[in-house]
C-alpha cells in the first residue's frame, strides 16, 4: 500500500497544525478579560511553539529528499488539510464554550485539539509503511501534551 504522505509532508501538516494553535491561542488571549485565562492562553501558545520547533527540526531532516514540497499545489493542499484536522472551529469554538475567560473551558478545548491530532496520526500509523516511526514520535509528543493538559484540568476542577 502506498503511503498517503511522505515523511516531510506529514511533518508539514504537523507544523501547520501547531501554527494554527499558536495563532488561535494568541488571538484568544487578546479577547480575554481574565488575567488568569490570558496567562493560560500564553502557556498554550508557548507549548504549540515548542511543538512547532521540534517538528520543524525533524522536517529539515526529511525535506531534503522530497521534491513534492516545492510544488505550490501540494503546499496549499497540506495547509488546507491541516486546517480541517485540529482547531477547525477556531475562536468561534472557544467562544461558544465560554472559553475566553474560563480556564476549564480553555483546557477542554486544548484537550480536544490534542485528541483530534492524535486520532489523525493514529490513522496514518495504521496505514503502516516507512513513516510508522515518525508517526509514533508525533503521537508520543501529542500524548505527552494531552496528559499534561488533562492534569491541569483536574487541578482546575479541584
Amino acid at each position: 500500500m502506498a503511503e498517503r504522505f511522505s515523511a516531510a509532508q506529514a511533518l508539514s501538516i504537523a507544523i501547520e497544525i501547531e501554527k494554527r494553535g499558536i495563532e488561535m491561542y494568541r488571538r484568544a488571549a487578546r479577547l480575554s478579560a481574565s488575567e488568569r485565562a490570558i496567562e493560560l492562553f500564553k502557556r498554550l501558545e508557548a507549548d504549540e511553539r515548542n511543538h512547532r520547533d521540534m517538528f520543524s527540526s525533524l522536517y529539515e531532516e526529511y525535506a531534503k529528499d522530497d521534491s513534492t514540497l516545492y510544488q505550490k499545489e501540494t503546499n496549499e493542499y497540506l495547509s488546507a488539510l491541516a486546517s480541517q484536522i485540529v482547531f477547525s472551529n477556531g475562536l468561534i469554538g472557544i467562544g461558544r464554550e465560554g472559553g475566553f475567560d474560563n480556564p476549564a473551558a480553555i483546557l477542554k478545548t486544548a484537550i480536544d485539539a490534542e485528541r483530534d491530532s492524535i486520532i489523525f496520526y493514529e490513522a496514518m500509523l495504521e496505514e503502516g509503511g516507512k513513516n510508522a516511526g515518525l508517526y509514533k514520535e508525533i503521537i508520543e509528543q501529542e500524548k505527552g501534551h494531552l496528559i499534561e493538559l488533562t492534569q491541569m484540568l483536574k487541578e482546575e476542577l479541584g
